[in-house]
């Protein structure tokens, strides 16, 4: 059993340009938005406003 959901995502590739500023590990991108998307946010717009709200930005 995983204690944190993320540990399962960190085990991906992550496709985006090594040579680029990345901010976020890519499994805390693929959380915040799988959990914005169960919450009930529908699009961009809102997942970054729910990340923003729950401290996750």
């Amino acid at each position: 059993m995983l204690n944190d959901p993320r540990e399962f995502f960190a085990k991906l590739n992550d496709p985006r340009r090594q040579n680029k500023n990345l901010y976020h590990p890519l499994e805390n991108v693929i959380f915040i938005a799988l959990t914005a998307f169960i919450c009930g946010y529908n699009d961009w717009v809102s997942v970054e406003d729910f990340a923003k709200r729950t401290g996750r930005v």
